[in-house]
């Protein structure tokens, strides 16, 4: 029986240490449309223990926002 602490190894030959996925957590912690070192700090740690992380989208642009979080100051600085 496959337990979820199994390595897995999928058809394209990558390989993750668990069978633990943690899912896109939106953080909306990008500036200016660019991750900063708090996001990449952030999913770092999360990545210690999940075997594969699914990270969250940023925007590629100000105008192409998908959404924006009703009374939510647009950030000017990067912390989480």
């Amino acid at each position: 029986m496959k337990q979820l602490i199994d390595k897995i190894t999928f058809r394209n030959g990558a390989t993750v240490n668990n069978r633990i996925i943690q899912t896109p957590m939106l953080t909306n912690s990008g500036v200016n449309e660019e991750v900063c070192e708090d996001t990449i700090r952030y999913y770092a740690a999360r990545s210690r223990s999940a075997g594969m992380v699914v990270v969250e989208y940023t925007n590629v642009s100000p105008e192409r926002r998908s959404f924006q979080i009703l009374g939510r100051k647009q950030r000017t600085a990067c912390h989480l």
